[in-house]
């Protein structure tokens, strides 16, 4: 049996670095953008996992500056 449960502040903080340092940061800023849409505090580990998913997609402006 699989339990879904809803991300909170800290799931999304812990995943956002997790998928990055996985190579997959599309499921960061993914997350990311869903974090934001809940009006959840961005934590410093948080933008530390953006920062390493944008440059591993090499688009260092994606978040960190344009925000879209």
């Amino acid at each position: 049996m699989i339990l879904i449960c809803p991300l909170d502040e800290s799931t999304y903080a812990m995943l956002i670095p997790l998928y990055a340092k996985l190579g997959e940061p599309d499921q960061s800023f993914k997350l990311f953008d869903e974090m934001i849409g809940k009006n959840f505090e961005i934590d410093p580990r948080t933008l530390n996992g953006l920062v390493i998913a944008c440059d591993m997609t090499g688009d260092t402006h994606r978040y960190l500056f344009n925000s879209a």
